[in-house]
């Protein structure tokens, strides 16, 4: 009888399936296909790879990527990287983020000044996963 009690209990209990080895999968939630060019634009800090960080961002109605060299994730950097982005291009409608101190931090405010939209994703999937697949070499 126990056995089986503590069976139950393992199957609810939140810590004890994070500590599985091969947890179940999240299904990823689809995006809307958005209608016009810079209407969603994903941010994403990747690396180090061999010792070089980047931050890409993603238009996701042409899939066009801008790739930038970052010695850091400092919010400061990201905000230069992004007002020469949004220079180039235009203000997106909505900016994508997976949450991290780089886009959470009080310089990172550009967004909030021009009226963008700021979607952070609480997820261990980041948003350029959620676009695999979906570009041509």
């Amino acid at each position: 009888m126990r056995s089986v009690v503590m069976a139950r209990l393992h199957r609810v209990c939140t810590q004890c399936q994070q500590g599985l080895s091969n947890p179940p999968k999240v299904p990823a939630i689809p995006w809307s296909t958005p209608t016009k060019p810079w209407s969603r634009l994903p941010l994403e800090f990747a690396g180090a790879m061999q010792g070089q960080s980047f931050l890409i961002q993603v238009d996701a109605f042409s899939k066009w990527i801008d790739v930038e060299d970052k010695r850091s994730s400092y919010s400061a950097n990201t905000v230069v990287r992004c007002r020469n982005w949004f220079a180039t291009h235009r203000l997106p409608d909505e900016v994508v983020t997976d949450n991290i101190p780089g886009f959470r931090a009080s310089k990172f405010t550009i967004l909030q000044s021009n009226s963008v939209k700021n979607t952070p994703i609480y997820t261990t999937q980041p948003p350029m996963d959620r676009l695999k697949g979906q570009f041509r070499p």
